[in-house]
């Protein structure tokens, strides 16, 4: 599935979804994008959203952290499989900070290090409604070098 088949399948969505999986995809930026925009205003009940194996990247995924920070109701998100690196994880890490119904994170096979690991942990001291917090097959034990690209 595109962009362009995401949104038309969020738009035709009714605001009773509980659950929103759109893992294996290719919504891209604008999919993601155009999710983030509808999460502010259009799923009141959604507890689950899994965006596993998108592909999204760090920039697509902001919106949707924006998104996220005010919503009382999501309590399982899953970005594994997306490319994110220490500037998602720090992102991540800002919105879990604040939002106090997130119960399960899922953010393995990405390709975070150190220093996003650390911002995820130093988050999750800070919110003690995290049960879940799945890094698996990241690089976390990789030095984060000041001259190194995320």
């Amino acid at each position: 599935m595109t962009s362009s088949g995401a949104e038309l399948i969020l738009s035709t969505l009714t605001n009773k979804a509980e659950i929103i999986d759109l893992s294996g995809n290719s919504i891209g930026r604008a999919g993601c994008e155009h999710l983030s925009k509808i999460l502010r205003f259009r799923y009141p009940r959604l507890q689950e959203l899994n965006l596993e194996g998108n592909k999204l990247g760090d920039s697509a995924i902001t919106n949707l952290l924006d998104a996220l920070l005010d919503n009382d109701t999501l309590t399982r998100l899953n970005l594994n499989k997306n490319l994110l690196t220490n500037t998602g994880a720090i992102a991540i890490a800002k919105m879990i900070e604040e939002n106090s119904t997130i119960e399960e994170l899922y953010l393995s096979w990405n390709q975070i290090k150190s220093q996003g690991g650390t911002a995820l942990f130093d988050a999750m001291a800070k919110n003690p409604h995290i049960r879940v917090l799945d890094l698996s097959w990241n690089s976390l034990g990789l030095y984060d070098s000041p001259f190194a690209a995320n």
